[in-house]
């Protein structure tokens, strides 16, 4: 439940403020790459941060079994903060799901 918490909140602060998210996202990367580097140049091997990269968060993955509301969760709270700060882009939306039944009840 944490980990789909926390991908909600990543990707309404990348909804919300885009500019302000990517400075933060820039500055975490550089920090990755000068503690790789640093460790580099004593000798020691860095191995699995390459998946900590945030520019490789474009794509958000969320936990959880099937029907324990992932998709219903995420899909609503990006709805709110589109019609809150993009309600133009609502006008676009097209909902997918697995089943006719899904799609209709995410719309």
């Amino acid at each position: 439940m944490i980990g789909q918490e926390e991908a909600i909140r990543t990707a309404i602060s990348f909804l919300a403020n885009p500019k302000v998210f990517m400075l933060f996202a820039d500055a975490y990367n550089q920090n990755i790459k000068d503690y790789i580097v640093e460790q580099s140049k004593q000798g020691k091997q860095v191995k699995g941060l390459g998946e900590v990269y945030i520019n490789a968060f474009r794509s958000i993955f969320m936990e959880g079994s099937p029907g324990t509301g992932k998709s219903t969760a995420t899909l609503k709270t990006i709805f709110d903060i589109l019609k809150k700060y993009h309600p133009d882009v609502l006008k676009k939306v097209v909902i997918v799901s697995n089943s006719k039944e899904n799609a209709k009840r995410l719309t």
